[in-house]
């Protein structure tokens, strides 16, 4: 693997790897929201009656629903661009996650028990299993709870990091993501 990023130490807190935020992934995520909150509206207040081959309350619901979750996709999004901390930062404590609505800060490398991938609507995310779930979830804001919550049913863990707001490719931050635990654990299984 080709590393794009700095070699640093482990072992000391003054250096740390960081991966920013992508403003350019940003905008594309806040037009994108933009587009279906208004295609949301027009559902509800022309489209509905216009057709005929649906039930006008299922077309204006579909509508709300367009609203509901763009215009969470929208509020976050704009508050990530305007948002001046790195994405991501791995220090030889762990990883401190900015990479989406549901970050909570440092991930401590000796609560990550495995990493692994999965696909959420054509978009892959990273997921870091933990063997101290609540320690996270308890760390969490309300609004963040929920989702946390969401994952820890679905996926077996609270804890995602989305790199569609990074400065990466996907293959290569997840390679990273695997080095850096592996070389953590050794360090931590030595100490």
């Amino acid at each position: 693997m080709s590393r794009k990023f700095p070699e640093r130490s482990l072992y000391f807190d003054s250096e740390s790897l960081e991966i920013p935020l992508n403003k350019t992934k940003i905008i594309g995520l806040i037009l994108a929201s933009v587009m279906f909150v208004t295609l949301g509206f027009w559902f509800i207040t022309s489209f509905a009656t216009l057709q005929t081959d649906f039930s006008p309350l299922l077309i204006r619901m579909i509508g709300a629903a367009s609203i509901l979750i763009f215009g969470i996709a929208l509020f976050y999004s704009i508050k990530k661009y305007f948002d001046k901390k790195p994405g991501l930062i791995f220090t030889h404590k762990g990883i401190v996650d900015n990479s989406n609505g549901a970050s909570i800060g440092l991930i401590e490398w000796s609560d990550i028990i495995d990493i692994n991938d999965v696909e959420i609507w054509k978009n892959k995310s990273i997921l870091l299993q933990t063997n101290v779930p609540e320690k996270y979830i308890a760390k969490a804001t309300k609004r963040q709870v929920n989702i946390m919550q969401a994952n820890l049913k679905i996926y077996g863990t609270p804890l995602c990091i989305t790199p569609q707001t990074l400065k990466v490719d996907f293959d290569e931050l997840y390679d990273l993501l695997l080095e850096e635990f592996y070389l953590n654990k050794k360090v931590l299984n030595y100490s």
